[in-house]
């Protein structure tokens, strides 16, 4: 059984107190009112509160770090897909992804030294395209690049 399914069933009694408020069913036909997305909103909001834990986290299964190592490429990069060659977008949202998990930057195997030297080699994290550059700055990441 998924970890969520089994988080939530333990907190059967929580989800049982949304069926209080009143079922909704949105067609063309209606007209959406204030009340009725009201009502969505909090059926959505309360169901997903159930799945949080005491402390705050939604439990889960996550690999964390193996997540991305599995698409690195020899060169030390990442594609944009797990098949794909090298790029800046993949290499530098990779070594920023990492980074942010925690990995340092010369620990480990020497992924982070390979893939921080691909991205050197190849003008550097800001020669990302600008969708990488968004990124990185909702990530504060940008323009700092203290990750390298």
């Amino acid at each position: 059984m998924h970890v969520c399914k089994k988080f939530a069933r333990e907190k059967k009694l929580e989800i049982l107190k949304l069926r209080r408020l009143p079922s909704v069913k949105v067609r063309r036909d209606v007209e959406i009112t204030v009340e009725v997305v009201d009502n969505i909103v909090r059926k959505a909001l309360g169901f997903h509160s159930t799945l949080q834990a005491e402390d705050g986290f939604w439990p889960g299964d996550y690999g964390g770090p193996l997540f991305l190592l599995p698409g690195l490429n020899e060169d030390g990069g990442w594609g944009i897909h797990i098949e794909g060659h090298s790029t800046m977008l993949g290499t530098v949202l990779s070594y920023a992804a990492l980074r942010l998990m925690g990995e340092e930057i010369n620990g480990g195997d020497g992924t982070m030294v390979n893939a921080r030297n691909w991205i050197l080699n190849h003008g550097g994290a800001t020669s990302t395209p600008s969708w990488g550059k968004l990124w990185l700055s909702v990530t504060v990441t940008y323009p700092f690049f203290f990750f390298l």
